[in-house]
């Protein structure tokens, strides 16, 4: 990728000149355009958007270089209104002419500097980034007026595009000279959009789709004046960037929003909401029978500034709003996101790391050489049966013929998460030539066996990988379940960026038994643009894992699994070595090793504690026998917390893309709309929270239920894959909410009296989902006070199933009044208890508080399905469940009654958000049972 300060353009000189006769429509092309026309051409509307909901920061209101000004042609607006350029039949057959020539617009993501067909040549010059996910971009253009032909055409641009190559979309902005297009041989300000690769799309307003808001700087406009070689130079100031909230792209020039694209128009950006690929640079077009036109000032780069074209002041946005540079170099030399926690102070005690002889002179970083002697340490620790830290062992003892490995450790997951640290109390245990003591941080993903990615970092005492016994810096990376991946730079993988911390560095002095402690301040965290994972220590970036090494990782760009702790391993014929100080943890500070500091960011860039914000969740697997130890577990997650997660459950990740991208498109529909679909149907904002919004579907006829309420708010656009897609969401969730029912009566009864109750109670349960979309204020990321999208409150279920998206903000309340957090995580759904079945089950089963909090500026949304009892079915927990000698906790009541204590008078205002079953049926007393 080209990075630069100034980046120049190349030329192509001089031109011949060919005389064109202007084509004739045919009557049926004439009857098409006309059809154009009137559709471009509709009468004004009276509302739309005039300033987008989020703005980058480099929106300020100046001009970066040189004055000019737009001719506009005679055009004048009163206030109110904004310029709209109503499209002529000659303007069609204009774009007519030039795509039936071979120019159907600039192309700016071609990968060939020369691309000939048989009707015209492209030449380019351009920086490019991607892939990667962000939300906006912008350059200084360098504005010349180069001397070309009637049909030739040359361009400097920005653009953005995404999607894959048969559905490919893009936007394009900058100055053009196309005689062809526009009347002479001006400099235009342009505007063209591309979406099913190239094949729909056009220049500035001659098709649906741009949407002028400014009155003062029409798309079209003519530049004047122009950089003079050797002279003064004028830029052009330029942005596109996406509404954050939206999901629009807007268009600014000078810091002036000129309009948006629709996010409706780029599907195939939809399920991302972003672009992926963003290109700036220079274009020309000619016919094959000409000679290639001049593309910017006509000069080459090495005549330098002044002279020669430039692009200049490239920024990005990435998807949560940070502006950074794009990177310098082919090897990054620092990451484009960096965690809170980065302060460049150590965490405790002071020591060094010695070099051994290592120098590097400035520009330079430390690369060591792998020798013969390094592989034959690695392939003897193997042959002996250690083949690198294992941080995600299961079992605290894991002995195989080899050899023997013993661990203690903290851990977090599955949850997906962009960064870890922690200091890690730095010790030297006595150990004998093939023993290994280590402690460590780790970060894993993907799944357990033959996809397990992981990389492990801190300190070894490893005599047969080093020389002698030395306490060693160390970094550890494995792919394919531990097949593929080594220590520091042994193999291909970690990359070297600090010229003053080596990986393998021995670590002075350790700490002492009741003396001095020292610990290892360190980061493992993601490049929330990149992908690239980074190792850092004492806030010192060291180096950084490429995003392309863990496959296993790509899909959701997070790893999941993060444990702290401390690994020793030993053969088995020798007796296990000391772990860290070798003293146990009663023992108490100063004498027993430690991890402190733990942290964890989340894939948005927010810090929290894994100790105090979050608990480990059971995850049923619907796929592995259901074991003692896992009914046990689930118990005592649904007596406690009322929560856990369910994984293999038979639902694709592209049906929940689909759903969530119909849901969008259905809460982006008109307010007036959506209310026809009345209270049973639609819940607006400020009903039950004011950033609150959803749309039920009943079931068993999820198909009926969504055409009934696409037919009202798509009237003649027919959504028939609304209808089609939740009709198998919904069978799908309704059958697996009747298997986690089976599991939880199992749980509370045992098989043979769960199946029976389940026959008896449950098999006539019926089911609905509701669509959710929360739109967060605009300034929820500046407030000191954490924003609710949806109070604390109980569902009114048997159980709950819910899909939330990346965004996350779903939290629990224990027992004793604390809101944890329930990160989403690829792959899992999270399941609830609802107070229908804490009444049913008299309380052993726990239907908890939780809420949603709003914390970045991004629509979330989440699809949740209830699983309920009938309406007139009565609640009243069996015998066989309150057992003999304890009381009953809830008095029998019929679910319509509850229903209706939880509404108020107003059909589907929901006021009691925050009541529950026990306000409505709890005893107080312990009581016989009702009669």
């Amino acid at each position: 990728m080209a990075s630069f300060n100034h980046f120049v353009l190349l030329i192509l000189l001089t031109i011949t000149l060919i005389l064109w006769a202007e084509a004739i429509p045919s009557k049926e092309e004439k009857k098409e355009m006309e059809r154009q026309l009137k559709a471009i051409n509709k009468p004004a509307i009276k509302s739309f958007k005039l300033k987008p909901t989020t703005v980058p920061e480099w929106i300020t209101g100046n001009n970066t270089s040189g004055r000019f000004g737009l001719q506009q042609e005679g055009i004048s607006c009163p206030d109110g209104t904004v310029i709209v350029k109503r499209t002529t039949m000659q303007d069609l057959m204009h774009a007519q002419r030039l795509k039936s020539m071979g120019f159907d617009g600039p192309r700016p993501f071609l990968t060939e500097r020369n691309n000939t067909d048989l009707n015209g040549k492209f030449y380019f010059a351009k920086a490019d980034i991607g892939p990667a996910s962000f939300s906006g971009v912008k350059g200084n253009i360098n504005i010349w007026k180069p001397k070309i032909l009637q049909d030739q055409v040359s361009l400097a641009f920005i653009s953005v595009g995404g999607g894959p190559k048969e559905k490919f979309a893009s936007i394009s902005i900058g100055w053009m000279v196309n005689p062809s297009l526009y009347y002479g041989d001006y400099v235009r300000l342009y505007a063209s959009w591309t979406i099913h690769g190239s094949q729909t799309g056009c220049y500035d307003m001659s098709c649906p789709g741009f949407v002028q808001v400014s009155k003062t700087t029409p798309i079209s406009a003519i530049l004047q004046p122009i950089s003079i070689y050797d002279g003064p130079q004028y830029e052009l100031r330029l942005s596109l960037y996406q509404d954050r909230v939206k999901g629009d792209w807007w268009f600014a020039f000078k810091d002036e929003n000129i309009g948006y694209w629709p996010a409706s128009l780029f599907k195939s950006w939809r399920e991302s909401n972003n672009a992926n690929y963003a290109s700036w640079g220079g274009q020309v077009y000619s016919p094959v029978t000409e000679k290639a036109p001049v593309m910017g000032s006509g000069h080459w780069p090495i005549e330098g500034l002044k002279k020669a074209a430039y692009v200049n002041g490239i920024k990005i946005i990435d998807r949560s709003g940070t502006v950074f540079d794009p990177e310098v170099g082919s090897v990054k030399l620092k990451p484009t996101t960096v965690p809170e926690w980065i302060t460049g102070n150590n965490g405790s005690g002071s020591f060094d790391l010695l070099q051994e002889g290592i120098s590097c002179p400035d520009g330079t970083v430390i690369v060591k050489r792998t020798t013969m002697q390094d592989l034959m340490h690695a392939q003897r620790l193997k042959s002996m049966g250690f083949d690198g830290p294992r941080p995600f062992l299961k079992e605290s003892n894991n002995t195989n013929l080899n050899g023997k490995f013993y661990f203690a450790t903290a851990d977090y997951g599955p949850d997906r998460f962009g960064g870890v640290k922690g200091n890690i109390n730095v010790w030297k245990p006595k150990i004998l030539q093939d023993q290994v003591s280590i402690a460590y941080i780790a970060v894993s993903g993907g799944t357990i066996e033959e996809n397990l990615a992981s990389i492990s970092v801190g300190w070894v005492v490893n005599p047969s990988m080093y020389s002698g016994d030395h306490v060693r810096l160390y970094a550890y990376w494995t792919t394919h379940g531990n097949m593929t991946g080594c220590y520091a730079t042994s193999c291909p993988g970690f990359v070297q960026v600090s010229k003053t911390i080596p990986v393998s560095a021995i670590l002075q002095p350790s700490s002492i038994y009741n003396g001095p402690q020292y610990e290892l301040r360190l980061s493992l965290f993601q490049d929330r643009v990149k992908g690239d994972w980074w190792f850092a220590f004492k806030d010192e970036n060291v180096g950084y894992w490429p995003a392309s090494l863990f496959k296993s990782w790509r899909e959701s760009n997070s790893a999941n699994h993060a444990f702290w702790g401390g690994q020793v391993y030993s053969p088995v014929t020798e007796k296990t070595p000391p772990m860290g100080s070798g003293h146990w943890p009663s023992e108490g500070f100063h004498k027993s090793a430690y991890v402190s500091g733990l942290q964890i960011m989340d894939s948005y860039g927010t810090v929290f504690n894994p100790e105090s914000g979050t608990v480990k969740l059971p995850v049923l697997d619907l796929t592995q026998p259901i074991e003692s130890s896992v009914l046990s577990s689930l118990s005592e997650a649904c007596k406690e917390w009322g929560f856990f997660y369910v994984t293999n459950h038979g639902i694709s990740k592209e049906m929940f893309s689909k759903i969530c991208s119909l849901s969008r498109d259905v809460f982006r529909v008109p307010l007036e709309s959506k209310l026809k679909l009345g209270p049973f149907s639609y819940t607006p904002r400020y009903i039950a929270s004011p950033y609150f919004e959803s749309l039920v579907v009943s079931g068993p006829d999820f198909s009926g239920s969504a055409k009934a309420s696409a037919d009202v708010l798509f009237q003649d656009h027919h959504k028939p894959e609304l209808r089609e897609t939740l009709q198998e969401y919904g069978a799908k969730m309704a059958d697996l909410s009747k298997r986690l029912i089976k599991i939880l009566l199992m749980i509370t009864l045992g098989e043979e009296t769960g199946k029976r109750f389940y026959q008896t109670e449950f098999s006539n349960c019926h089911g609905y989902l509701r669509l959710v979309n929360y739109t967060p204020p605009h300034d929820v990321e500046k407030q000191k006070e954490l924003v609710e999208g949806l109070g604390m409150h109980t569902d009114m279920s048997c159980i709950t199933i819910v899909y939330q998206d990346s965004v996350g903000g779903l939290q629990m309340r224990s027992k004793e009044g604390k809101w944890i957090d329930i990160n989403p995580c690829e792959d899992l759904l999270v399941v609830n208890i609802g107070d229908l079945m804490q009444a049913w089950s008299n309380g052993r089963l726990r239907s908890s508080e939780h809420r949603v909090v709003l914390r970045k500026l991004v629509n979330r949304i989440s699809l949740a399905f209830f699983l309920c009892f009938e309406d007139e079915k009565v609640i009243l927990a069996p015998e066989e469940i309150i057992g003999e000698g304890n009381c009953r906790s809830y008095k029998s009541f019929k679910c319509s009654e509850y229903l209706k204590f939880r509404q108020s008078n107003e059909v589907g205002k929901f006021e009691k958000i925050g009541y529950t079953v026990t306000d409505f049926a709890g005893l107080t007393l312990a009581q016989p049972d009702d009669p």
